[in-house]
């Protein structure tokens, strides 16, 4: 339909009248309308329409602005989602879009696109997104969480798999996002410091010591939100925290503080050969459990100090 597709080009212009807006949502209407603008935009794509006129065509079907074009800027996010993931073509389109079209929408096709990339080809997946960090105000460890949060089914061999896939550095840069962000998939994440990946552990205790503490996770478990019982049940991870405790004093202070605090006692007792005996008992007591008591005497009779706590109850 010559017709349609000559209207469509209207779009590209930086003016559109609401008389052409109605027009084309009448169209939209239309069964056969999805099969005809994919092909078009396609088209123009091939055609190397210019940058400009399709940032103004990404503009004038702003769903924000005019739901009823909705679909056809649906239909406009799938074409340039499917020449990346699918095609591998046409990314200059897509990252100009992305960088200059600041509204939520844009926000989504990432997103979308993060969504649409295979499990199955990690590495083709893996290069994608650092194509889209590189050339984006998006970060590269951002975008694989984002990519392994969107795995359903097989959820924890997904993560191991991909996440060896990667270099032991940017391993533990996603784990530190994904701690940061409060991520429902950090704890299987945390796994993997010694089930999977010895050196990962080693990496995480290394650069804390390098970086006094400063290093990314353990600055993230301060900033995190994460419920207490995802850290206390992660035994990896709380062996990174006594492992490193020697260099990430204020990072330990400050679970110690929200343990006592929300009342996780069980960490508590984790973090115990990190701290002084007798603190770790005055907070044990709070508990008002001997059995909690007892564990501590058991668990650290050997440490000088608490040989001499039996008094002290």
């Amino acid at each position: 339909m010559k017709e349609l597709e000559d209207f469509l080009v209207s779009f590209e212009s930086p003016i559109v009248s609401q008389n052409m807006r109605d027009k084309l949502a009448d169209y939209i209407e239309e069964p056969w309308f999805e099969g005809i603008f994919t092909a078009w935009i396609n088209r123009r794509l091939r055609e190397k329409i210019p940058l400009m006129k399709l940032l103004a065509l990404a503009f004038n079907l702003d769903p924000g602005k005019y739901p009823e074009l909705g679909p056809a800027s649906a239909y406009f996010n799938n074409a340039l989602i499917g020449n990346v993931v699918l095609r591998k073509i046409h990314y200059d389109y897509f990252y100009y879009i992305i960088n200059h079209e600041p509204r939520n929408f844009m926000y989504s096709l990432v997103l979308r696109a993060v969504k649409h990339l295979s499990h199955g080809r990690i590495d083709d997946s893996l290069q994608t997104l650092k194509g889209i960090a590189d050339n984006t105000h998006w970060g590269y460890y951002e975008l694989i969480l984002r990519f392994l949060e969107e795995k359903t089914e097989a959820r924890s061999l997904s993560n191991m798999l991909t996440m060896t896939h990667l270099p032991v550095e940017d391993q533990y840069q996603v784990l530190a996002v994904a701690c940061r962000s409060n991520s429902t998939i950090f704890k299987d994440l945390a796994m993997g410091l010694q089930d999977n990946n010895k050196y990962l552990f080693k990496y995480c205790v290394d650069r804390a010591e390098a970086l006094n503490g400063q290093d990314e996770l353990s600055q993230a478990l301060v900033a995190c939100n994460l419920h207490l019982s995802i850290i206390e049940s992660c035994q990896q991870l709380t062996d990174f925290l006594i492992w490193a405790a020697e260099h990430i004093h204020p990072t330990l202070e400050h679970l110690l503080k929200r343990a006592e605090y929300e009342e996780a006692w069980t960490l508590v007792l984790k973090l115990a050969p990190a701290f002084d005996k007798k603190q770790i008992l005055k907070i044990l007591l709070r508990a008002q459990d001997p059995i909690l008591i007892d564990k501590f005497f058991f668990t650290y009779k050997d440490y000088p100090e608490v040989k001499n706590l039996a008094p002290f109850l």
